[in-house]
C-alpha cells in the first residue's frame, strides 16, 4: 500500500524521502499483519466465544454432556417424515414411479448441468445468430423444467408443494416462464420493468443443490447458522456507530485541508 512506500522511503527527522532506502520496515508491516490478524484476532474471538459459553453454561459442561445437548436438540428439532402414498390410479402410479426413478432424477442432473454450460457461453457483445440459438435453447430448457413440474404435480399432487425445494423449482419456472414472454414481446416498458427476472436465469443453477446430498448438507448448515451471523453482524454494526459517533464528537471541529474535506471528514455521524 501506499503506507508501506511511504515508510520504506523514510531516512531520518527532518530528511528528505529515499526511494528504497529503509526496505526492512516492510518486515514490520507484514509481521504486524500476521501477528494481528492471524493471532491477536483469533485469541480475542476465542476470548469472546468462551464467555458466551460461560454464560449460557455449556462451558462448564464435559465433553459427553455437551455432545448428549446437542443430541436432543437435534431430536427436538426433528420432524416426522411423511409417509410416501404410492398413488392407485394407473396413470399416477405411472408418473409417480418415473418421477422417483434414478434414471429420471439422473437425467435432469444432466439437464441442468447442461443448461449452466450454455450459460457461462453468454456474453455481452456475442453473434446474433448465438444470441437466436440461446433463445430457443432457453425455450427449450424451460419446456424440459415446466414438464418436470407437470409430472410432479401429477404424481403428488397437492403434497408436491410440501417440499420447499419443489415450491423453489416452480417458483424459477414460473419466472422464467415471464420472462421468456416478456422477451420474445419485445416491449421496451415491461422489459425494463422487469429486467429483474433475468436474474432467475442464474438461479437455477441452484437447482443442483437438491441432486447432491452434500451441497444440501453445506446450505442446511449455512441456513442454520443464520442466527448467530446476524447477532455477530448486529454487534459490529453497534461497534462501527460508537466508533463513529465518537469520532464525530471529538473531530468534528477539524478544519479541511488536504485529507479533510468535505467528502472526508467527522462533521455528522454518517460521514464519520
Amino acid at each position: 500500500s501506499s503506507y508501506v512506500i511511504s515508510c520504506s522511503d523514510s531516512t531520518g527527522f527532518g530528511q528528505h524521502p529515499i526511494q528504497n532506502n529503509n526496505r526492512g520496515v516492510v518486515l514490520y508491516f507484514m509481521l504486524w499483519i500476521c501477528v494481528s490478524c492471524f493471532f491477536m484476532l483469533q485469541m480475542i474471538i476465542g476470548v469472546l466465544i468462551d464467555a458466551i459459553n460461560q454464560q449460557t453454561g455449556s462451558a462448564l459442561y464435559t465433553f459427553l454432556q455437551r455432545n448428549w445437548m446437542r443430541t436432543e436438540a437435534k431430536i427436538l428439532s426433528m420432524q416426522a417424515l411423511v409417509p410416501m402414498e404410492i398413488p392407485e390410479h394407473f396413470v399416477r402410479n405411472f408418473v409417480w414411479m418415473l418421477v422417483n426413478h434414478p434414471y429420471f432424477q439422473n437425467g435432469m442432473t444432466l439437464i441442468i448441468i447442461t443448461n449452466v454450460v450454455f450459460m457461462t457461453t453468454e456474453s455481452y457483445d456475442q453473434a446474433p445468430w448465438w444470441n437466436d440459438t440461446m433463445f430457443v435453447l432457453n425455450i427449450v430448457f424451460i419446456a424440459i423444467y415446466s414438464v418436470e413440474i407437470i409430472l410432479k404435480v401429477v404424481a403428488y399432487l397437492h403434497r408436491a408443494f410440501y417440499d420447499p425445494w419443489n415450491v423453489f423449482d416452480f417458483c424459477v419456472v414460473l419466472a422464467s416462464i415471464v420472462d421468456m414472454i416478456l422477451s420474445s414481446g419485445g416491449g421496451a416498458t415491461g422489459l425494463q420493468a422487469l429486467r429483474v427476472l433475468r436474474i432467475i436465469r442464474v438461479v437455477r443453477a441452484l437447482r443442483l443443490v437438491r441432486r447432491n446430498p452434500r451441497l444440501k448438507l453445506i446450505i442446511s448448515t449455512l441456513g442454520a447458522s443464520v442466527p448467530g451471523i446476524l447477532s455477530i453482524l448486529l454487534f459490529m454494526l453497534l461497534y462501527i456507530f460508537l466508533c463513529a459517533k465518537l469520532a464525530n464528537q471529538f473531530f468534528s471541529g477539524i478544519k479541511h485541508g488536504y485529507r479533510i474535506n468535505r467528502h472526508n471528514n467527522f462533521e455528522t455521524t454518517w460521514d464519520a
